[in-house]
């Protein structure tokens, strides 16, 4: 990956496992880890974090596009379909 490439940047919560796992392009990064998920009642926010009660902690770069998914997919083939394969 270099800079001001195309990346696939993936967050996947998995209800069956309570688990969640971050991918590059089509690669995991890390383990999945435990997570609890709480229905939100907020701002759906992207690129930056609400850390102290104030936005900060913006992505240094640019973002293109964002995709949004409620519900399952039955695995890599899926996705693939689905969202594409850009990035490393």
């Amino acid at each position: 990956m270099s800079a001001n490439s195309v990346t696939r940047l993936t967050g996947v919560f998995d209800a069956a496992t309570g688990t969640i796992g971050l991918y590059v392009g089509d690669n995991q990064n890390g383990s999945d880890l435990a997570y609890t998920a709480v229905a939100g009642s907020g701002d759906f926010a992207v690129g930056k974090g609400f850390v102290n009660a104030a936005w900060g902690h913006y992505l240094p770069g640019r973002i293109t596009d964002v995709r949004l998914w409620a519900g399952a997919m039955a695995g890599q083939q899926q996705i693939s379909d689905t969202v594409g394969t850009t990035g490393a």
